[in-house]
Protein backbone atom coordinates (compact mmCIF):
# COMPACT_ATOMS: atom_id res chain seq x y z
CA UNK A 1 0.00 0.00 0.00
CA UNK A 2 1.31 3.30 -1.53
CA UNK A 3 1.70 6.29 0.81
CA UNK A 4 -0.35 9.81 0.17
CA UNK A 5 0.52 11.77 -2.65
CA UNK A 6 2.99 9.05 -3.97
CA UNK A 7 2.24 8.38 -7.81
CA UNK A 8 1.03 4.84 -8.59
CA UNK A 9 3.66 2.56 -11.18
CA UNK A 10 0.66 1.03 -12.98
CA UNK A 11 1.70 -0.44 -16.54
CA UNK A 12 -1.67 0.83 -17.54
CA UNK A 13 -1.43 2.25 -21.01
CA UNK A 14 -4.80 4.63 -22.24
CA UNK A 15 -4.77 8.22 -23.87
CA UNK A 16 -5.72 11.34 -21.73
CA UNK A 17 -7.24 12.76 -24.91
CA UNK A 18 -8.99 10.82 -27.47
CA UNK A 19 -9.42 11.59 -31.44
CA UNK A 20 -13.18 10.73 -32.01
CA UNK A 21 -13.72 8.83 -35.37
CA UNK A 22 -15.99 10.84 -38.01
CA UNK A 23 -19.39 9.23 -38.00
CA UNK A 24 -20.51 9.97 -41.66
CA UNK A 25 -24.36 8.53 -41.58
CA UNK A 26 -25.73 11.84 -39.50
CA UNK A 27 -22.93 14.44 -40.73
CA UNK A 28 -25.67 16.34 -42.81
CA UNK A 29 -29.24 14.42 -40.86
CA UNK A 30 -31.48 17.08 -40.09
CA UNK A 31 -33.33 13.66 -38.42
CA UNK A 32 -30.21 13.54 -35.91
CA UNK A 33 -30.64 17.24 -34.91
CA UNK A 34 -34.22 16.66 -34.48
CA UNK A 35 -33.78 13.78 -32.56
CA UNK A 36 -31.09 15.35 -30.24
CA UNK A 37 -33.46 18.36 -29.52
CA UNK A 38 -35.87 15.97 -28.37
CA UNK A 39 -33.65 14.24 -25.76
CA UNK A 40 -32.61 16.94 -24.50
CA UNK A 41 -36.52 18.13 -23.78
CA UNK A 42 -36.53 14.52 -21.87
CA UNK A 43 -33.44 14.74 -20.13
CA UNK A 44 -34.17 18.83 -18.94
CA UNK A 45 -37.94 19.53 -19.07
CA UNK A 46 -36.89 22.85 -17.93
CA UNK A 47 -34.60 24.26 -20.43
CA UNK A 48 -35.55 24.63 -23.54
CA UNK A 49 -33.24 23.15 -25.95
CA UNK A 50 -31.94 26.42 -27.30
CA UNK A 51 -30.61 27.18 -24.08
CA UNK A 52 -28.20 24.30 -23.63
CA UNK A 53 -24.91 26.87 -25.06
CA UNK A 54 -25.66 30.22 -23.06
CA UNK A 55 -22.82 30.37 -20.94
CA UNK A 56 -20.41 29.72 -23.93
CA UNK A 57 -18.53 26.96 -21.90
CA UNK A 58 -17.54 25.69 -24.97
CA UNK A 59 -14.97 28.79 -25.35
CA UNK A 60 -13.45 27.80 -21.94
CA UNK A 61 -9.54 26.85 -21.76
CA UNK A 62 -7.72 23.84 -20.89
CA UNK A 63 -6.22 25.52 -17.97
CA UNK A 64 -9.75 26.84 -16.96
CA UNK A 65 -11.06 23.00 -17.52
CA UNK A 66 -8.60 21.46 -15.76
CA UNK A 67 -8.60 23.69 -12.37
CA UNK A 68 -5.58 25.67 -10.98
CA UNK A 69 -3.73 22.65 -9.09
CA UNK A 70 -4.12 20.19 -11.74
CA UNK A 71 -0.22 19.42 -11.21
CA UNK A 72 -0.43 19.73 -7.09
CA UNK A 73 -3.40 17.06 -6.60
CA UNK A 74 -2.85 13.86 -4.27
CA UNK A 75 -4.73 11.35 -2.90
CA UNK A 76 -4.12 8.25 -1.03
CA UNK A 77 -2.86 5.23 -3.17
CA UNK A 78 -3.47 1.61 -3.05
CA UNK A 79 -2.02 -0.60 -5.17
CA UNK A 80 -4.38 -3.15 -6.25
CA UNK A 81 -1.54 -6.24 -6.99
CA UNK A 82 -0.15 -5.86 -3.13
CA UNK A 83 -2.57 -4.85 -1.01
CA UNK A 84 -4.46 -7.55 0.95
CA UNK A 85 -8.15 -7.84 1.64
CA UNK A 86 -7.90 -7.37 5.26
CA UNK A 87 -5.40 -4.45 4.98
CA UNK A 88 -7.93 -2.69 2.37
CA UNK A 89 -11.06 -3.46 4.88
CA UNK A 90 -8.75 -1.31 7.30
CA UNK A 91 -8.28 1.51 4.96
CA UNK A 92 -11.73 1.43 3.97
CA UNK A 93 -12.97 1.95 7.54
CA UNK A 94 -10.74 5.15 7.52
CA UNK A 95 -13.81 6.43 5.44
CA UNK A 96 -11.40 8.72 3.19
CA UNK A 97 -11.14 8.27 -1.05
CA UNK A 98 -8.58 7.16 -2.47
CA UNK A 99 -6.74 5.88 -5.69
CA UNK A 100 -6.40 2.35 -6.51
CA UNK A 101 -4.17 1.82 -9.15
CA UNK A 102 -3.44 -1.08 -11.32
CA UNK A 103 -7.14 -2.81 -11.48
CA UNK A 104 -7.46 -2.54 -15.17
CA UNK A 105 -4.42 -4.10 -16.14
CA UNK A 106 -5.86 -6.96 -17.83
CA UNK A 107 -8.68 -5.29 -18.67
CA UNK A 108 -10.08 -6.10 -22.50
CA UNK A 109 -12.28 -2.58 -21.95
CA UNK A 110 -8.57 -0.55 -22.77
CA UNK A 111 -9.19 -2.04 -26.39
CA UNK A 112 -12.22 -2.55 -26.75
CA UNK A 113 -13.83 0.37 -25.33
CA UNK A 114 -12.31 2.92 -27.41
CA UNK A 115 -15.15 4.79 -29.51
CA UNK A 116 -13.47 3.71 -33.06
CA UNK A 117 -13.88 0.21 -31.57
CA UNK A 118 -17.37 0.55 -30.40
CA UNK A 119 -18.61 2.57 -33.15
CA UNK A 120 -17.93 -0.40 -35.41
CA UNK A 121 -19.82 -2.73 -33.31
CA UNK A 122 -22.39 -0.53 -31.28
CA UNK A 123 -22.83 2.26 -34.41
CA UNK A 124 -26.49 1.43 -34.23
CA UNK A 125 -26.98 -0.15 -30.86
CA UNK A 126 -28.66 2.04 -27.94
CA UNK A 127 -27.04 3.43 -25.01
CA UNK A 128 -29.12 5.42 -22.11
CA UNK A 129 -28.12 9.50 -21.84
CA UNK A 130 -29.05 9.93 -18.14
CA UNK A 131 -33.13 9.92 -17.55
CA UNK A 132 -34.85 6.74 -17.85
CA UNK A 133 -37.27 8.96 -19.53
CA UNK A 134 -37.37 7.31 -23.26
CA UNK A 135 -33.52 8.58 -23.48
CA UNK A 136 -31.87 5.66 -25.65
CA UNK A 137 -29.28 6.94 -28.08
CA UNK A 138 -27.40 5.06 -31.01
CA UNK A 139 -24.11 4.77 -30.26
CA UNK A 140 -22.88 6.57 -33.02
CA UNK A 141 -25.36 9.33 -32.82
CA UNK A 142 -24.35 10.09 -29.56
CA UNK A 143 -20.71 10.08 -30.63
CA UNK A 144 -21.49 12.13 -33.62
CA UNK A 145 -23.01 14.32 -30.85
CA UNK A 146 -19.69 14.10 -28.97
CA UNK A 147 -17.74 15.24 -31.73
CA UNK A 148 -19.69 18.75 -32.96
CA UNK A 149 -21.53 19.71 -29.83
CA UNK A 150 -21.21 23.15 -28.40
CA UNK A 151 -23.58 22.69 -25.26
CA UNK A 152 -22.35 24.20 -22.22
CA UNK A 153 -23.33 20.60 -20.19
CA UNK A 154 -23.28 17.91 -23.02
CA UNK A 155 -25.50 14.79 -22.93
CA UNK A 156 -23.72 11.88 -21.17
CA UNK A 157 -24.15 8.01 -21.49
CA UNK A 158 -24.70 7.14 -17.88
CA UNK A 159 -26.38 3.72 -18.70
CA UNK A 160 -27.41 1.11 -15.86
CA UNK A 161 -28.69 -1.69 -18.46
CA UNK A 162 -25.22 -1.94 -20.88
CA UNK A 163 -25.03 -5.93 -19.16
CA UNK A 164 -28.30 -7.43 -20.00
CA UNK A 165 -28.16 -5.85 -23.31
CA UNK A 166 -24.70 -6.30 -24.44
CA UNK A 167 -23.59 -9.04 -22.27
CA UNK A 168 -20.67 -9.15 -23.99
CA UNK A 169 -19.37 -6.05 -22.44
CA UNK A 170 -19.50 -7.95 -19.04
CA UNK A 171 -16.55 -9.56 -19.73
CA UNK A 172 -14.27 -6.95 -20.66
CA UNK A 173 -14.00 -5.54 -17.40
CA UNK A 174 -14.10 -7.20 -14.32
CA UNK A 175 -15.07 -5.81 -9.90
CA UNK A 176 -11.97 -4.84 -8.57
CA UNK A 177 -10.62 -8.02 -5.93
CA UNK A 178 -11.75 -5.64 -2.79
CA UNK A 179 -14.96 -5.49 -4.01
CA UNK A 180 -16.12 -8.74 -5.70
CA UNK A 181 -17.31 -10.47 -2.60
CA UNK A 182 -18.04 -7.50 -0.35
CA UNK A 183 -21.23 -6.58 -1.65
CA UNK A 184 -24.10 -7.20 0.42
CA UNK A 185 -26.84 -5.92 -1.89
CA UNK A 186 -25.65 -9.17 -4.18
CA UNK A 187 -28.20 -11.40 -1.92
CA UNK A 188 -31.07 -9.59 -3.02
CA UNK A 189 -30.95 -10.44 -6.46
CA UNK A 190 -29.93 -8.57 -10.05
CA UNK A 191 -33.24 -7.96 -10.55
CA UNK A 192 -34.51 -6.88 -7.01
CA UNK A 193 -31.47 -4.79 -6.01
CA UNK A 194 -31.26 -0.76 -6.45
CA UNK A 195 -29.24 0.09 -9.73
CA UNK A 196 -26.08 -0.22 -9.19
CA UNK A 197 -23.72 -0.30 -12.33
CA UNK A 198 -23.57 2.13 -14.87
CA UNK A 199 -21.45 2.48 -18.09
CA UNK A 200 -20.29 5.78 -18.51
CA UNK A 201 -19.08 8.03 -21.85
CA UNK A 202 -19.24 11.48 -21.92
CA UNK A 203 -17.76 14.66 -23.95
CA UNK A 204 -15.16 17.70 -22.81
CA UNK A 205 -17.73 19.16 -20.08
CA UNK A 206 -20.05 16.56 -19.27
CA UNK A 207 -20.45 15.72 -15.49
CA UNK A 208 -23.00 15.14 -12.64
CA UNK A 209 -22.92 17.74 -9.71
CA UNK A 210 -22.96 17.92 -6.42
CA UNK A 211 -24.78 14.90 -4.43
CA UNK A 212 -24.16 12.21 -2.11
CA UNK A 213 -24.58 8.59 -3.49
CA UNK A 214 -27.64 6.82 -2.87
CA UNK A 215 -29.10 4.75 0.13
CA UNK A 216 -25.06 5.27 2.21
CA UNK A 217 -23.38 3.16 -0.77
CA UNK A 218 -19.87 2.93 -1.05
CA UNK A 219 -18.20 3.50 -4.97
CA UNK A 220 -15.39 2.56 -7.11
CA UNK A 221 -15.27 4.69 -10.62
CA UNK A 222 -12.78 3.06 -12.99
CA UNK A 223 -11.53 5.05 -15.66
CA UNK A 224 -10.72 3.70 -19.17
CA UNK A 225 -9.79 6.50 -21.54
CA UNK A 226 -10.02 10.24 -20.76
CA UNK A 227 -9.84 12.36 -17.97
CA UNK A 228 -11.88 13.27 -14.74
CA UNK A 229 -11.97 16.79 -12.25
CA UNK A 230 -13.42 16.02 -9.34
CA UNK A 231 -13.96 17.55 -5.25
CA UNK A 232 -14.41 15.43 -2.11
CA UNK A 233 -16.06 17.09 0.84
CA UNK A 234 -16.82 15.10 3.88
CA UNK A 235 -19.83 13.50 4.71
CA UNK A 236 -20.41 16.57 8.08
CA UNK A 237 -20.38 19.44 5.41
CA UNK A 238 -23.76 20.81 4.95
CA UNK A 239 -24.84 20.86 1.51
CA UNK A 240 -26.37 24.37 2.13
CA UNK A 241 -22.69 25.17 1.59
CA UNK A 242 -21.59 22.79 -1.37
CA UNK A 243 -24.70 23.04 -3.78
CA UNK A 244 -26.17 25.61 -6.70
CA UNK A 245 -28.60 28.27 -5.64
CA UNK A 246 -32.02 26.88 -5.77
CA UNK A 247 -33.47 27.73 -9.71
CA UNK A 248 -30.39 26.89 -11.30
CA UNK A 249 -29.54 24.07 -13.52
CA UNK A 250 -27.16 21.46 -11.01
CA UNK A 251 -24.28 20.39 -13.60
CA UNK A 252 -20.70 19.56 -13.01
CA UNK A 253 -19.52 22.12 -14.89
CA UNK A 254 -22.02 24.71 -13.77
CA UNK A 255 -20.70 23.89 -9.87
CA UNK A 256 -16.94 24.08 -11.34
CA UNK A 257 -17.72 27.54 -12.62
CA UNK A 258 -19.83 29.00 -10.32
CA UNK A 259 -19.71 27.62 -6.72
CA UNK A 260 -16.04 26.33 -7.05
CA UNK A 261 -14.03 29.81 -6.62
CA UNK A 262 -16.11 30.68 -3.58
CA UNK A 263 -15.32 27.18 -1.33
CA UNK A 264 -12.13 26.38 -3.00
CA UNK A 265 -10.30 28.46 -0.40
CA UNK A 266 -12.53 27.10 2.31
CA UNK A 267 -10.34 24.97 5.09
CA UNK A 268 -13.07 24.56 6.99
CA UNK A 269 -14.82 22.79 4.39
CA UNK A 270 -12.08 19.87 3.95
CA UNK A 271 -12.43 19.85 0.19
CA UNK A 272 -10.17 17.58 -1.77
CA UNK A 273 -9.64 17.86 -5.12
CA UNK A 274 -8.27 15.61 -7.83
CA UNK A 275 -7.91 14.81 -12.06
CA UNK A 276 -8.57 11.24 -12.76
CA UNK A 277 -6.14 9.85 -14.65
CA UNK A 278 -6.94 6.72 -17.48
CA UNK A 279 -5.95 3.48 -15.56
CA UNK A 280 -7.47 4.82 -12.20
CA UNK A 281 -10.36 3.28 -10.02
CA UNK A 282 -11.17 6.15 -7.56
CA UNK A 283 -12.89 4.70 -4.46
CA UNK A 284 -15.98 7.36 -3.10
CA UNK A 285 -16.75 6.54 0.61
CA UNK A 286 -20.48 5.90 1.52
CA UNK A 287 -22.36 9.67 2.64
CA UNK A 288 -18.96 11.64 0.97
CA UNK A 289 -20.11 14.80 -1.35
CA UNK A 290 -18.15 14.73 -4.85
CA UNK A 291 -18.72 16.46 -8.17
CA UNK A 292 -17.46 14.85 -11.44
CA UNK A 293 -16.35 16.58 -14.58
CA UNK A 294 -15.30 15.40 -17.37
CA UNK A 295 -12.05 17.92 -19.10
CA UNK A 296 -12.17 15.29 -22.04
CA UNK A 297 -13.89 12.77 -23.30
CA UNK A 298 -14.35 9.50 -21.40
CA UNK A 299 -15.16 6.22 -21.29
CA UNK A 300 -15.67 4.55 -17.95
CA UNK A 301 -17.74 1.87 -15.62
CA UNK A 302 -18.78 2.76 -11.91
CA UNK A 303 -20.66 0.58 -9.04
CA UNK A 304 -22.19 1.15 -6.12
CA UNK A 305 -21.96 -1.32 -3.12
CA UNK A 306 -22.53 -2.06 0.69
CA UNK A 307 -19.46 -3.64 1.90
CA UNK A 308 -18.76 -4.75 5.49
CA UNK A 309 -17.66 -1.37 6.28
CA UNK A 310 -20.48 0.84 5.62
CA UNK A 311 -22.99 -2.28 6.27
CA UNK A 312 -24.37 -1.01 9.43
CA UNK A 313 -25.34 2.57 7.65
CA UNK A 314 -26.85 1.31 4.57
CA UNK A 315 -28.90 -1.40 6.63
CA UNK A 316 -30.12 1.67 8.66
CA UNK A 317 -31.15 3.35 5.97
CA UNK A 318 -33.04 0.72 4.16
CA UNK A 319 -34.64 -0.77 6.98
CA UNK A 320 -35.89 2.79 7.07
CA UNK A 321 -36.75 4.60 3.83
CA UNK A 322 -37.14 1.15 2.15
CA UNK A 323 -38.76 -1.78 4.80
CA UNK A 324 -40.04 -3.62 2.04
CA UNK A 325 -36.75 -4.18 0.25
CA UNK A 326 -34.77 -4.52 3.96
CA UNK A 327 -36.71 -7.07 4.73
CA UNK A 328 -36.06 -9.11 1.40
CA UNK A 329 -32.39 -8.22 2.16
CA UNK A 330 -32.54 -9.47 5.43
CA UNK A 331 -33.51 -13.23 4.76
CA UNK A 332 -31.19 -13.68 2.01
CA UNK A 333 -28.54 -12.91 3.79
CA UNK A 334 -25.74 -15.08 5.52
CA UNK A 335 -26.69 -15.93 9.38
CA UNK A 336 -23.57 -14.35 10.66
CA UNK A 337 -24.37 -11.38 8.99
CA UNK A 338 -27.62 -11.12 9.90
CA UNK A 339 -26.64 -11.57 13.73
CA UNK A 340 -24.40 -8.57 13.45
CA UNK A 341 -27.88 -6.15 12.23
CA UNK A 342 -29.49 -3.98 14.93
CA UNK A 343 -33.11 -5.32 14.13
CA UNK A 344 -34.74 -4.38 17.51
CA UNK A 345 -36.99 -1.61 16.30
CA UNK A 346 -37.53 -3.38 12.65
CA UNK A 347 -40.69 -5.55 11.99
CA UNK A 348 -39.25 -8.23 10.02
CA UNK A 349 -43.12 -9.60 9.92
CA UNK A 350 -44.00 -7.12 7.26
CA UNK A 351 -44.10 -7.39 3.26
CA UNK A 352 -40.66 -8.38 1.59
CA UNK A 353 -40.55 -6.49 -1.70
CA UNK A 354 -39.17 -8.82 -5.05
CA UNK A 355 -39.92 -10.15 -8.14
CA UNK A 356 -40.36 -13.68 -6.38
CA UNK A 357 -41.58 -12.91 -3.11
CA UNK A 358 -45.22 -13.11 -1.93
CA UNK A 359 -47.53 -10.28 0.30
CA UNK A 360 -45.31 -11.68 3.22
CA UNK A 361 -42.14 -13.04 4.57
CA UNK A 362 -41.88 -16.86 4.11
CA UNK A 363 -39.27 -17.29 5.82
CA UNK A 364 -38.63 -17.39 9.89
CA UNK A 365 -37.83 -14.00 11.01
CA UNK A 366 -34.92 -14.19 13.85
CA UNK A 367 -36.07 -12.30 16.60
CA UNK A 368 -34.59 -9.01 17.87
CA UNK A 369 -32.81 -11.26 21.11
CA UNK A 370 -30.80 -12.73 18.62
CA UNK A 371 -30.15 -9.61 15.95
CA UNK A 372 -30.28 -6.68 17.72
CA UNK A 373 -26.85 -5.85 17.93
CA UNK A 374 -25.06 -3.51 15.78
CA UNK A 375 -21.39 -4.09 17.23
CA UNK A 376 -20.90 -7.06 16.18
CA UNK A 377 -17.20 -8.18 14.88
CA UNK A 378 -18.05 -8.95 11.07
CA UNK A 379 -17.90 -5.32 10.00
CA UNK A 380 -15.75 -2.22 10.79
CA UNK A 381 -17.15 -0.07 13.39
CA UNK A 382 -17.96 3.41 11.81
CA UNK A 383 -15.89 4.83 14.96
CA UNK A 384 -12.89 2.79 13.97
CA UNK A 385 -11.49 6.04 11.47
Amino acid sequence: MSSNGVPGCSAFSAELFLDLPPVPDYVFSEEHGHKVRKLKKRVDPDQPPRHWDVKNYVALSREELDGPNFSAQSLPRIDARTCSQDEWFAFEAQHIPCVIDNVMDDWKAVRKWRPDRMLRKYEHKTFDIGSFNYTDMEFGEFLHYARTNGDDSPLYVFDPYFVSKYPKMATQFSVPRFFRDEDFHHYAGEKDRPLYRWFLCGPERSGTGIHQDPGKTSAWNALVHGTKRWCFFPPHISGSKLKMRKGVRDEGIDWFMEVYPKVKDDPSLGMIEYTQKPGETLFVPWDWWHVVLNTSFTVSVTQNFCSRVNLPQVWAYQKTRKPCYARRLYFQLPAEVRQVLDVADFDLTGPVEGSDSTSSSSSTPVSSSTGASSSGSYYYSSDEK
